[in-house]
């Protein structure tokens, strides 16, 4: 360690330093502490610093490592990372003390890992600390799975109240830290005070328990954020906001006249249809927005209208994200966000999964695929139909056909589950919307078993991509004769350099040595292919490569 103080006195000028410190190293932790310590009296230029610990820490290690952070007074932008069960509480009180003296900060990211046994005490440490940083302008707070509580939240309010200056806060509360309603409640008002915040994300992790009081006071502080532009909300499993809850956040839309980008994301906390309804109606107030992320798992949503207030969203919105995963919507809940999704005409980017158990049914992926028929400034769609939807084949054509309509489709992902019985002519159907996407450049597709596409299907989609001369990028999961039967386009897209082929296969490798020899034959009449990811097939990853020499990478 010698040698590495000697070097650092010839770097006084380092602007930039960037220390990892690995698990289970030779040079015993306190020798590294110590040595990290006397090399930042020599820093006094440094302006960005990162310090990420992957080993354990003890409180003797942490006052060696911080005891000459009040050297680096021009340092403005730092990140610590204390990883998983680093055992920082130790000696966290000494972080907080460091942290005071860097009061030209303005920028900070700490990163505590899971099971560090952080409690509120930790917490009021690094607020003695961060309270210091009137002129921090960005601010990101990872505090994984540890044990802040009530008491930690309300701590962590109190330093944030202080930072009317941030423009982007990112707070990300870990899971079982059971903060509780009130500390939620407090969480909120102290966002609430930051007027200037431009861009904000507040992740709340399963088993916090804040319950719809604690979802209402997030809510009421993200309200008062007239600058906003930027919004993220994740609230996981087991915080019970419940329908109020979802509700209060879409009204806390009403003042934020500015946001640009929503993200919502709210798992397993029963909003039920009037919650999921209320949190949409809320869109209504957001005519400047361009980007929309809804994601809303195991929720029961059941038929909600989500799609209610699309119509104020209709001229500037460009990309949209809504992934409705096991919410029982059935066909009505399809039909209604099918009639919601035609308005966005403007939409240029559109992600849309409805995941197993909403059973849809053929109809309600027929007027899905009315909507997207609608969509033809659409460059890139993704379109994921989980296990079970039944979509048959009038829902399969009602597909191909919206692609009929897409020629500005630079790429696609289309997905097709398990047990959607599409069938031969469904098959047919989509192929004939895929021949016309000729302007598409990448392309993921997935057709999973009992899909019944036969012979005829999957040669005539096939048939179809061999069109599409444009493509560079694509990636295939099908069952296997259905991918022997699409392999015979390989040797027809010239352009193609990268490509992903994931035969469903389970574990039988007899099958997939079978596949290798005939399927890497049609490989190597790709010209340009040079990046090849072949799935399930790692014991023949030798004989591929012998067959197609020309490629940069295999795996």
């Amino acid at each position: 360690m010698e040698e590495f103080s000697n070097m650092c006195n010839n770097l006084s000028n380092l602007k930039v330093l960037k220390l990892f410190i690995g698990k289970n190293n030779k040079i015993n932790n306190t020798q590294i502490c110590e040595s990290i310590s006397s090399s930042l009296q020599y820093f006094k230029s440094l302006q960005c610093m990162e310090l990420v610990m992957m080993d354990s820490l003890n409180r003797q290690n942490c006052i060696q490592l911080f005891k000459n952070f009040q050297n680096l007074q021009n340092l403005t932008k730092l990140t610590l990372k204390f990883i998983d069960q680093s055992e920082i509480m130790q000696g966290i009180i000494h972080v907080g003390e460091a942290l005071k003296y860097l009061t030209e900060l303005k920028q900070l990211q700490i990163h505590i890992g899971k099971k560090n046994c952080v409690n509120a005490s930790g917490i009021k440490y690094l607020q003695e600390g961060i309270s210091h940083m009137e002129k921090l302008n960005e601010l990101e707070l990872n505090i994984e799975e540890n044990d802040i509580r009530q008491d930690g939240a309300i701590y962590l309010s109190q330093s944030l109240s202080k930072l009317i200056n941030l423009v982007t806060l990112k707070l990300c509360v870990g899971s079982s830290n059971k903060i509780e309603p009130q500390g939620a409640i407090s969480l909120g008002q102290a966002i609430g005070n930051l007027s200037n915040l431009k861009f904000l994300t507040i992740q709340i992790k399963d088993r916090n328990y804040i319950n719809q009081d604690g979802a209402q006071g997030i809510s009421e502080g993200i309200g008062k954020l007239h600058l906003l532009e930027n919004l993220e909300i994740s609230i996981s499993v087991a915080n019970n906001i419940l329908t109020q809850g979802a509700i209060s956040i879409g009204e806390s839309f009403k003042s934020l006249r500015n946001l640009k980008k929503v993200q919502i994301a709210i798992n397993s906390n029963l909003i039920g249809q009037e919650g999921a309804e209320g949190l949409s109606q809320g869109f209504r107030y957001l005519s400047n927005l361009q980007d929309l992320s809804l994601i809303l798992h195991y929720n029961n949503i059941s038929r909600a209208n989500i799609g209610q207030s699309f119509q104020h969203l209709q001229q500037n919105l460009k990309s949209l994200k809504l992934f409705i995963y096991q919410n029982n919507i059935k066909q009505e809940g399809a039909i209604k966000l099918g009639e919601s999704l035609k308005i966005l005409i403007n939409l240029e980017c559109l992600e849309l999964m409805i995941s197993t158990s909403n059973n849809i049914d053929s109809f309600g992926a027929s007027k899905l695929g009315e909507a997207i028929q609608a969509l033809i400034k659409l460059k890139k769609l993704s379109l994921q139909i989980g296990i079970g939807n039944n979509i048959g084949t009038e829902g399969s054509i009602s597909i191909g056909n919206a692609l009929l309509q897409l020629q500005s489709l630079q790429e696609l992902r289309l997905h097709i589950e398990v047990d959607n019985n599409i069938r031969k002519d469904g098959a047919q159907g989509l192929s004939k919307g895929l021949a016309n996407l000729l302007n598409l450049e990448v392309l993921d597709l997935q057709i999973r078993e009992n899909n019944s596409i036969e012979k005829e299907g999957s040669c005539e989609i096939g048939s179809s991509i061999s069109q599409l001369q444009n493509i560079t990028k694509m990636q295939l999961d099908l069952c296997l004769e259905d991918l022997y039967n699409i392999s015979l386009c390989f040797g027809k897209l010239q352009n193609l350099l990268q490509l992903t082929v994931i035969p469903d296969l389970g574990l039988n490798k007899k099958k997939i040595q079978d596949s290798v020899p005939f399927i890497t034959n049609q490989l190597s009449k790709a010209k340009n292919l040079k990046y090849l990811t072949y799935k399930n097939s790692k014991l023949f990853l030798a004989k591929i490569q012998k067959k197609l020499p020309k490629l940069v990478t295999l795996n």
